[in-house]
């Protein structure tokens, strides 16, 4: 069951009633979404200052990465080793719809549901009509 729609800044995210939202401002939207079961974290950077996290010269070090569609935009996904496991990481915007401003999530994985999880979240992302 979902709890609602979240406000990332540029866009927004629909997440289960079993995470918890916090949402800081800076020159960019930064936050996470953080599961109460066992404390499970997606973590959130969006717009002007937030940089594209994850893109074609991140591919080398991950184990996987691809480039797909996130709400109709342009997006690039990979799993990247870290020192205690992996780190997946999406980066989703259309430069030019989005001015520039890229919505970024990521999260370190524990177990294989913690893939799945992020994906059916970050995949809600829906892009504002004009922005913030």
């Amino acid at each position: 069951m979902y709890a609602g729609t979240h406000d990332v800044g540029l866009g927004t995210i629909e997440a289960p009633e079993d995470f918890g939202f916090e949402k800081g401002a800076t020159e960019s939207v930064l936050g996470k979404l953080t599961r109460r079961s066992d404390g499970f974290i997606i973590n959130f950077d969006v717009g002007g200052m937030a940089g594209i996290h994850m893109h074609d010269g991140e591919k080398a070090k991950c184990t996987f990465y691809r480039n797909i569609r996130v709400g109709g935009l342009p997006a690039s996904i990979g799993i990247e080793p870290i020192a205690n496991g992996q780190r997946i990481t999406i980066s989703i915007g259309d430069v030019v719809k989005m001015q520039e401003s890229p919505a970024n999530f990521w999260a370190d994985i524990r177990k294989d549901s913690d893939i799945a999880e992020f994906m059916l979240i970050v995949n809600t992302f829906k892009l504002k009509p004009h922005g913030r």
